[in-house]
């Protein structure tokens, strides 16, 4: 019983990798299927310099909420 708090913080720490690396794949897809698009937009105008951007951005978003939500609970 000496040894619960060290295998309960153990088992916590293990999770939340466990929960990012869960996260990051489907991330990594979505990533990976709007790389064409990330490079051909920008040449289509304004407006497809401004539809890359948001893209970019809402990816850029999506990985910090992964990244802080996986951090979260280290209080």
């Amino acid at each position: 019983m000496d040894n619960l708090p060290y295998v309960i913080s153990h088992f916590r720490g293990s999770q939340r990798v466990f929960l990012v690396i869960v996260g990051i794949i489907p991330l990594l897809l979505l990533t990976v299927a709007a790389l064409p698009s990330v490079l051909i937009l920008p040449f289509w105008g304004t407006r497809g310099l401004q539809r890359a951007e948001v893209l970019i951005q809402k990816l850029t978003a999506w990985l910090r909420v992964l990244l802080r939500d996986s951090r979260h609970a280290q209080h």
